[in-house]
This record gives structure tokens, C-alpha cells and sequence, in this order.
């Protein structure tokens, strides 16, 4: 596992990993730890899974009671997957960065930082290692076609839910 890119100050590192191809189909290693402390000083204590049809938006979501950091992983299909930085003392407080991932790249995502994507095939399969429990109470979410982020989701036709729909913009949480 290699870290290729990161973005933001002690913000997202996206990895490059280990994938053989052959004639039977490939392998990809997709966490050692060991690889990953390298770059990383974390433990990972829950594992999530998301199945998305193309152009299902999911987020921008991050979690302040007990923040947690996410390394997201695409299993099969392709996504647009977003970065928001919602550290308030930040210089990049409200910018965003993308990536596309596929199978064989993933990004760590770091606590303070919003997380969002767009599928962008049928049966798009996403992995996230936690390293906190999911808190639902513990929320706090960005609407994903907020005018200050400016997000450019690349699949016009898309599917979202109705809550993440009517999440608040970054100026509708700064006045609370």
C-alpha cells in the first residue's frame, strides 16, 4: 500500500494498492496494517458496506460526537467520491477536493472532514473502515448541492434521499 496524494493538511491521503491481474481475474490487497501505519498512527474499529445504484448520491456526512476517520474503499464499480473540510479553524474550511475511485485506490479520510459520492455505475459497492462506532446522534451533515461547496456531481441524473436532500448549508449551520 502506497500513499500516492494528500490533499489538504493533515487531510485525506489517498493509497495506490497492491493488485495483481491475471488470467483468473485480479487480487488487490486492500488494508495490511502494517502499510498503513507508515502513514497512519489509527485503529480501525467497525467496517461498513454500501450497495448504490448509478448516479445515487450518499452525504456530505461527518460525525462530531465521537469524530470518526473513514478509509473507503470501492469493491466493484467506479464513484466520485467528495472531501469537504468542515475543520472550523481551517484554511480550507468549506473547500472540497474529488477523486475518482475504483477498485485497488481508496482514501482515508480523517476526522473534521465531510464525506460524500456519486455512483457512477450500477452495483457500486463501497467499504469504509471506521475508526470510531457509527453515532447516529452524533451527526452533522452538509447538503450535497450546497451553492458555497459548489460541488460538480458529475452525473446530472442522479437518486438521493429525501433527508440528505434536506440537509442545511454550510451558512445555515454557521448561524447556529
Amino acid at each position: 500500500m502506497q500513499a500516492v496524494l494528500s490533499y489538504f493538511h493533515k487531510g485525506p491521503v489517498v493509497f495506490d494498492h497492491l493488485m495483481v491481474v491475471d488470467k483468473r481475474g485480479s487480487f488487490i490487497r486492500a488494508f495490511r496494517e502494517e502499510d498503513s501505519n507508515n502513514v497512519l498512527d489509527i485503529g480501525f474499529v467497525e467496517d461498513n458496506v454500501s450497495i448504490s445504484n448509478k448516479g445515487v448520491i450518499r452525504g456530505i456526512h461527518r460525525q462530531v460526537e465521537k469524530p470518526l476517520g473513514k478509509l473507503v474503499q470501492v469493491l466493484s464499480g467506479k464513484a466520485f467520491d467528495v472531501m469537504v473540510d468542515l475543520r472550523p479553524f481551517s484554511n480550507s474550511y468549506g473547500s472540497h477536493e474529488h477523486l475518482y475511485l475504483v477498485p485497488g485506490i481508496s482514501v482515508y479520510i480523517p476526522p473534521g472532514f465531510g464525506h460524500g459520492f456519486q455512483a457512477l455505475e450500477n452495483n457500486t459497492i463501497i467499504h469504509y473502515k471506521y475508526t470510531e462506532k457509527y453515532n447516529p446522534e452524533g451527526e452533522y451533515h452538509v447538503n450535497p448541492f450546497d451553492k458555497q461547496i459548489n460541488i460538480d456531481w458529475p452525473l446530472a441524473d442522479h437518486t438521493i434521499s429525501e433527508r440528505d436532500l434536506a440537509l442545511p448549508c454550510l451558512s445555515d449551520m454557521e448561524k447556529r
